[in-house]
């Protein structure tokens, strides 16, 4: 439920719109709005009180306006509003400091404070959403992280205007994309390629695109495609590709005034041509320039080293056109004509020579086949670096979800592409898999060079994958009801009999081991005859379970992970855990996790995204400490074999030493201490839940515009507190208890997982 907020009403014009069919929600306000301190965009109208006492409630949109304008007189009115954020705004910036803090939170970028002196403190609310960020060129980034808003903003600030759209942060944030201005000009400072910072990226046949950029050279863009470079002297290059426009670029380093023209790769046309247009001194021949050409049409054959080209004209290139500046223009020319009309033009002004790469017009040609070709094609096969790839998968078989920006094969993957097999370096190929063994596997190999992974596209039906490592494995749909099928033997079960009746009689795996069956998303492994019968007559209600059979004599039978860590979205997993260790009882049908923890684990521990630990816990425990840590990001469930490992004693692992941003106003954490001051309580309301942590001892506190504090009591802390609530920007430093090792380790839980419910 939104806070509400009274305003007292002047007798005049509010300035304020509102919209909105049945309850009235403030669409705007000027900004010599008598009220613009007190209403912002998104409050919604509950009820407005006349002079005489009389209240209104209940009023349409044009109930309101139209009471509004029939009682300006009236000084003694008064306003109740809801303090609800809006459904979406625009927020237009100007050049220079913006006065916004926009921090991630909850995987979406949050307006989390507006300065005193901000220029826009009228215009949005704190607390929405940055959904996108239009530049004034065009360039649109939409669903970024807040790093990446601020960096652009910062890049940005002499602009004059930049676009915030904003929205409310129960709204989903876009999809993550990017909108490349159409054209754009720039201006290149003196500088080498390594002066300017800045990458290229294009083999030959294609044209030259920004790969990397740097502060050094503003507005440059990744992805757009450098269409032409324009010499001081009057030289074009149009089209080069990557390795001949840099050379160009560090050949012109000393000088000022070159500019390169952008496009959107979009508007680029295949087959590209790479023509060029140098200016030619008045007086010259073809050998006084250093290069040389033959053939008919004439073609570029050599440029010397100390040429007054080199950089511009490349071995290759083949001459159109040679002219000058009103005079006569001479086409299709062979070696000897060159020749003769460069020595015969001397002393005209403005001579020119027009070129053209035809190596790199036929490797163009050639790589649009192969795109058509690559375009029918299913298939996409990425070479993996030895790294972690950035990428989250989901479902069976798996298929992305997430990429992050920073992925390493961010620019060859698509969103909903399907992993169909992975290939180490030693030539092992591992299919078939869901998305628990597929992240095994890449975790198991991060370290090697030479994997290859093989994605199928979004949109493309996947091909029924057959065949593990020893090309046994085989997958059959069980339907509800009763199989007719007996097992014997320990792990693994092997399927005994097929009786005559059973709806499997034909899929002919009597004498193959039971490899894995899939119910609700989990697959269970590792069984014995026992427990494959007893999960089959559990689930025989069940209508979309899978059975995984072998070869009895196979060696490639799946096993429960010995280790194996889960990182949990915010909000609730829907997950029952039983006993001591932990071990998940049940989970709900839209579990976010339900697929990633295998059955025969036990939870060891849960892990913070900065550091924190905890160890040898009961499920109600457990439950307490998920429940308290449920809004933040990255918790991580740590996993270990039912069978074979052993829990981890009872403890705590603390951060060495973190520094903590405190909120303005209440913090919801208690202290004790006389030597030292030690946090003993983080209540369930406070902000700074799963951020700080009870037993760590505070170092200081910063106050903005005082002092910093240290070597204080409990009680001190706790005063100098409560003394600057009002105060932004606060800072405190806590570390781990001096009592521990140098490794943060308690042995003794601190009842952190209590002192939430309290």
């Amino acid at each position: 439920m939104p806070p509400a907020i009274t305003v007292p009403l002047p007798a005049a014009s509010l300035r304020v719109a509102f919209a909105g069919d049945k309850k009235p929600i403030i669409s705007g306000i000027a900004p010599d709005s008598p009220v613009s301190h007190h209403m912002k965009p998104g409050f919604e109208f509950v009820s407005l009180k006349m002079g005489d006492g009389v209240l209104y409630e209940d009023l349409d949109t044009f109930e309101l306006v139209a009471l509004l304008n029939d009682s300006q007189e009236d000084p003694d009115r008064q306003m109740k509003l809801k303090m609800c954020l809006p459904e979406a705004s625009k927020v237009v910036l100007g050049p220079g400091e913006h006065g916004l803090v926009i921090e991630e939170k909850g995987d979406k970028p949050i307006i989390t404070r507006c300065l005193p002196d901000s220029p826009v403190i009228k215009d949005l609310r704190v607390g929405m959403v940055i959904d996108s960020i239009q530049l004034m060129d065009g360039f649109t980034a939409t669903g970024h992280t807040a790093e990446e808003i601020n960096a652009l903003l910062g890049a940005s600030s002499e602009d004059d205007k930049r676009i915030l759209s904003l929205i409310n942060p129960e709204a989903e944030l876009s999809a993550r994309s990017v909108e490349l201005p159409k054209f754009k000009n720039i201006e290149l400072p003196p500088g080498s390629m390594e002066d300017l910072g800045f990458k290229l990226k294009g083999v030959l046949g294609e044209i030259a695109t920004i790969q990397a950029v740097s502060d050094a050279v503003p507005g440059l863009r990744p992805g757009l495609c450098v269409s032409a470079l324009t010499l001081p002297e009057g030289h074009q290059l149009h089209q080069l590709q990557a390795k001949n426009l840099a050379l160009a670029i560090d050949e012109s380093a000393e000088s000022e005034g070159r500019v390169i023209a952008l496009k959107n790769p979009s508007l680029v046309k295949m087959p590209i041509h790479g023509k060029t247009k140098v200016m030619l001194p008045d007086d010259g021949t073809l050998e006084d320039f250093g290069f040389e050409c033959a053939g008919d049409p004439a073609e570029i054959t050599n440029v010397v080293v100390d040429s007054p080209f080199e950089g511009l004209i490349f071995k290759g290139f083949q001459v159109m056109t040679i002219g000058w500046t009103g005079g006569s223009e001479f086409d299709d020319l062979d070696a000897s004509e060159v020749d003769d009309v460069l020595a015969n033009s001397q002393g005209h002004s403005g001579r020119f020579m027009y070129l053209k790469n035809m190596h790199a017009l036929e490797a163009a040609e050639e790589l649009e086949e192969l795109a058509e070709a690559a375009a029918e094609d299913p298939y996409v096969y990425v070479d993996l670096p030895a790294s972690k790839l950035g990428l989250s998968f989901i479902g069976q078989p798996p298929s992305i979800k997430k990429i992050n920006p920073s992925s390493p094969i961010a620019d060859q993957v698509e969103l909903g592409y399907v992993a169909h097999s992975l290939t180490l370096a030693d030539g092992t190929v591992y299919d078939n898999m869901d998305t628990l063994q597929l992240t095994d596997a890449l975790k198991s190999s991060s370290t090697e060079e030479g994997r290859q992974i093989c994605f199928i596209k979004k949109d493309v039906p996947v091909p029924a994958i057959r065949g593990g490592g020893d090309g046994s494995l085989k997958e059959v749909r069980l339907p509800a009801g009763k199989l007719g099928i007996t097992f014997k033997g320990n792990t693994p079960a092997i399927i005994s009999r097929v009786k005559p009746d059973s709806p499997l009689v034909n899929e002919d795996i009597e004498g193959m081991g039971v490899d894995s069956i899939t119910v609700k998303n989990r697959e269970h492994m590792q069984m014995n005859a026992v427990q494959v019968a007893s999960l089959i007559k559990s689930t025989s209600d069940e209508s979309n379970r899978v059975l995984k059979v072998r070869d009895a004599s196979s060696s490639e039978f799946q096993k429960i992970p010995e280790n194996l860590e889960v990182i949990l979205p915010a909000g609730t997993i829907g997950v029952t855990f039983a006993s001591t260790p932990p071990v998940c009882k049940a989970f709900k049908d839209d579990s976010p996790v339900g697929s990633l923890i295998p059955p025969g684990t036990f939870v060891d521990a849960l892990k913070m995204p900065d550091g924190y630990t905890q160890f040898g816990f009961s499920a109600k425990e457990l439950v307490a400490l998920l429940g308290g840590l449920k809004g933040q990001e990255g918790r991580t469930l740590v996993l270990k074999n039912l069978k074979t490992e052993t829990p981890t004693p009872k403890g705590e692992i603390f951060p060495e030493r973190k520094e903590v941003e405190l909120p303005a106003g209440k913090i919801g954490v208690s202290f004790k201490g006389k030597r030292k001051t030690i946090i003993s309580r983080v209540h369930s309301e406070s902000p700074l839940l799963g951020t700080v942590y009870v037993g760590m001892e505070v170092e200081s506190i910063e106050v903005p515009g005082s002092s910093k504090f240290e070597g204080m009591t409990g009680k001190e802390v706790a005063r100098t507190l409560v003394d600057t609530k009002n105060v932004e920007g606060r800072k405190m430093v806590i570390k781990a208890p001096s009592s521990l090792a140098g490794d943060g380790l308690s042995t003794a839980s601190s009842g952190y997982s209590q002192s939430q419910r309290g």
